[in-house]
């Protein structure tokens, strides 16, 4: 701050009477005016190289930073609020010792984020409505359970991939997918459900590459039988988290700072540094959940993966009791389909492709299950090429990661084969 603002001359407050001080001087150059003309010459000069360097971003600046900024920058096309998206506080659902048990049958509730407003509907069983949900009612159910993919967040009932698998095959399929859920909750929803279904003959378990496994950590079966075993557990309710996450909701909310290149770049930037800094302390980095299984032979990959085992273990002894077989779809991440976002999210990380690999969990998961005789279906290769035939059109939201409509479309496409045929063989 200048002197004078304190009511002192730039000599002090015994310098010479104002009086003497004559243009030219250096008493003259040092005063409040030329002190208030200097500060407004400074800040000038911040904003001229802040504008440079924004132009430059915006002209010149890498593909990973183009890419972010086509994701903060959607507009939210519904019209509600922000505090909304994604909320499930308003679902109607039915708990049993604490647990998801399933949706409020004849329901129905509003789902919206930035890039879609729908309603979805709950038929009489409980689940997401099919098509042609009434003529299931003599049949016995082949339940498909799974996480939000399954259900079918941001498209319409009739869109979901369960619809139009159902649609094509004509067998009994059944939606109960539940956002948010993982494999520990999915086995729940069996033991509770299991005869007032009908004890169907086969489960189809959907995963979700993207976040399945580190939703499985964040179980609270976990938490409260291992409470200290991974600093994971930091990253999801620590004060940094809420903090940085309170601020990437205020950028991609204001409708200025939403626009600015330089705040993606610098963020972009401060993230590489800050995780350099706890890698070097033997602490995880920060990073989307569809990232942190792809770092190769990573401390934390396998204390998620022994988790998984324990609930494959689990499906296991299920099966055999209840007399019932399961089958797997393994459902991609946008970043395993689309090639360029992989690399653009890399480097907004400052990871190296040796580091990383983006089918470390497909193969991972593929061969456990193999394992344990488990029908599975990947759609990935398959999902991948139809990206590449369309590449104009959206398999994903832009910023919210779920399948669009022709991405739900498309996975049914690339199941729909390999489903008849084990479904053939276990009615055989």
């Amino acid at each position: 701050a200048c002197p004078w603002m304190n009511g002192q001359s730039f000599w002090g407050r015994d310098s010479a009477p104002r009086e003497k001080r004559v243009e030219g001087s250096p008493l003259f150059l040092m005063g409040p005016r030329a002190c208030a003309w200097g500060s407004i010459l400074v800040c000038f000069g911040f904003f001229v190289a802040f504008l440079s360097l924004e132009i430059f971003l915006r002209c010149w600046g890498p593909d990973w930073l183009k890419t972010r900024m086509r994701e903060v920058g959607v507009e939210n096309s519904t019209g509600a609020k922000a505090e909304d998206f994604g909320s499930d506080k308003n679902w109607p659902v039915v708990k049993k010792e604490g647990k998801f048990v399933q949706f409020k049958p004849q329901r129905q509730f509003r789902v919206q984020h930035y890039e879609y407003d729908i309603v979805a509907h709950i038929d009489q069983w409980g689940g997401r409505e099919t098509r042609s949900s009434e003529d299931l009612k003599k049949e016995r159910f082949m339940p498909f359970l799974g996480d939000s993919f399954t259900f079918g967040i941001g498209v319409k009932d009739e869109e979901t991939y369960v619809s139009q698998l159902k649609a094509h095959l004509n067998y009994p399929f059944l939606n109960l997918g539940v956002p948010g859920s993982c494999l520990a909750n999915q086995l729940d929803i069996i033991e509770f459900r299991h005869k007032d279904l009908g004890s169907p003959p086969v489960y189809i378990f959907n995963f979700f590459i993207g976040n399945d496994l580190t939703d499985l950590y964040s179980f609270r079966k976990y938490n409260q039988e291992k409470p200290d075993t991974a600093d994971l557990s930091v990253l999801r309710a620590s004060r940094s988290t809420q903090f940085l996450q309170a601020v990437n909701d205020f950028v991609r909310q204001n409708k200025f700072f939403r626009k600015v290149y330089f705040v993606q770049f610098f963020k972009s930037k401060f993230l590489i540094l800050y995780n350099h800094y706890r890698v070097s302390k033997g602490i995880t980095r920060r990073m989307d959940d569809d990232f942190f299984q792809t770092v190769i032979d990573h401390q934390h990959f396998k204390e998620m993966s022994d988790y998984l085992t324990n609930e494959l273990d689990r499906l296991a002894i299920l099966a055999k009791d209840l007399n019932f077989r399961p089958v797997f779809i393994l459902i991609p991440d946008r970043h395993q389909v689309n090639r360029n976002l992989w690399r653009d999210k890399l480097e907004y990380y400052g990871l190296k492709e040796q580091d990383v690999d983006g089918t470390y969990l497909n193969k991972a998961l593929g061969e456990a299950l193999d394992s344990r005789h488990i029908p599975t279906i990947d759609v990935l290769d398959c999902m991948v090429e139809k990206s590449r035939k369309f590449p104009e059109r959206k398999l994903y939201y832009t910023l919210d990661n779920h399948l669009t409509a022709l991405g739900h479309e498309f996975v049914a496409q690339c199941a729909e084969v390999s489903l008849e045929e084990i479904l053939q063989e276990f009615a055989h």
